[in-house]
């Protein structure tokens, strides 16, 4: 991004505001120059830049440079901001270990740099991610990157934040990607007899929705990762369609009548919507988000809203009952996690 106007580069450097961390602090800014690399170790609290670049973007050079002015320097290779990119096996593991290395040098007392090209779609997943695993909620989070840089939060985009909110939830569980402690992962094709389908809703930034699904046994002992689907729709068109109950956090759980073969039937009919939609290039749902508008409410949300009140479980209020606080902050594994360390108290 051009420098404003009239701001000298030092200048530019020099104002950079470091979050404190832990017990340091992080800033996120564009590719700094060879001068702009200078700036930071000689009038900032800097100590370490994380460079956020593929090997064709001459990450080297910062390297030289911070190695040449006294800093340290981190490399995560991501080869750029694309979603598909970025949500890949290669990448995920990338950018989790970054974090991981980025999270024991806050609590050494380092200040980072963080960047990418622009400092903002890699760099904006990447702080948001950190901030999150610091132990700061959703909102607070998004809250400290806009301090940070008011053009990252704005152009970073959901998709990406819900990215990084995956990958920081994964680290703050202990699990590596979708997996279920003490729990056998099935495919989405085999058979659970009277399933336990767990549905988690969740209003997010921007207007989105996130609407998690996971299938599991009666017993809690396997399990079939369902669609994550973030719903991108008008929350005033939300509350006048189908009430405020759907703008609050909380996980529901309904057991189907007949025998289920997992998320097949479920996944057919989401799947033709998005293809008839968006195109098939956008269709795959396991594993995945898919961003829709408010036309998926129209033709498939009311047929499910009616479904799930059917004498739904709603899990939250065994939180209640029981004194704890609804944390809206975690993730359907972790929630199942719990409601399986309380089951035999609760379910049948």
């Amino acid at each position: 991004m051009a420098r404003p106007k009239g701001v000298p580069e030092s200048v530019e450097y020099i104002s950079l505001p470091f979050y404190p961390l832990l017990s340091g602090g992080i800033t996120a800014f564009h590719r700094p120059s060879i001068r702009g690399i200078s700036i930071l170790a000689q009038s900032t609290p800097c100590t370490t830049v994380f460079t956020l670049q593929s090997e064709h973007e001459c990450p080297h050079e910062i390297e030289k440079a911070c190695l040449d002015h006294g800093l340290k320097w981190v490399w995560i290779c991501l080869q750029g901001a694309n979603k598909k990119l970025l949500e890949g096996n290669k990448a995920s593991t990338a950018i989790r270990s970054g974090l991981l290395d980025a999270r024991k040098r806050l609590d050494k007392g380092e200040f980072l740099y963080i960047h990418c090209a622009a400092g903002i779609h890699r760099t904006g997943l990447f702080i948001y991610a950190l901030i999150r695993i610091c132990g700061y909620s959703k909102q607070e989070t998004l809250n400290i990157v806009k301090s940070i840089r008011v053009a990252t939060y704005e152009k970073c985009g959901s998709m990406r934040f819900d990215l990084g909110e995956g990958i920081a939830i994964n680290i703050l569980n202990g699990t590596v990607g979708k997996q279920i402690e003490g729990l056998e992962s099935l495919k989405s094709e085999e058979f659970i007899e009277s399933p336990f389908m767990w549905i988690k809703l969740i209003p997010t930034h921007q207007e989105m929705i996130r609407f998690e699904c996971i299938l599991t046994d009666k017993e809690l002992n396997r399990y079939v990762l369902g669609s994550v689907v973030s719903l991108k729709i008008n929350f005033k068109y939300l509350l006048k369609e189908l009430g405020e109950k759907w703008m609050q956090a909380r996980d529901v759980l309904y057991s189907p009548e007949q025998n289920s073969k997992s998320f097949k039937p479920y996944l057919r009919e989401l799947t033709d919507f998005c293809i008839e939609t968006f195109g098939k290039s956008k269709a795959q749902l396991i594993g995945k988000d898919v961003y829709i508008e408010k036309q998926f409410i129209d033709k498939f949300w009311q047929p499910l809203n009616d479904h799930l009140w059917e004498e739904p479980i709603n899990l939250t209020s065994i939180e209640i009952a029981l004194g704890l606080e609804s944390n809206v902050n975690t993730s359907l594994v972790e929630d199942i996690l719990y409601f399986r360390h309380i089951k035999d108290t609760y379910f049948i």
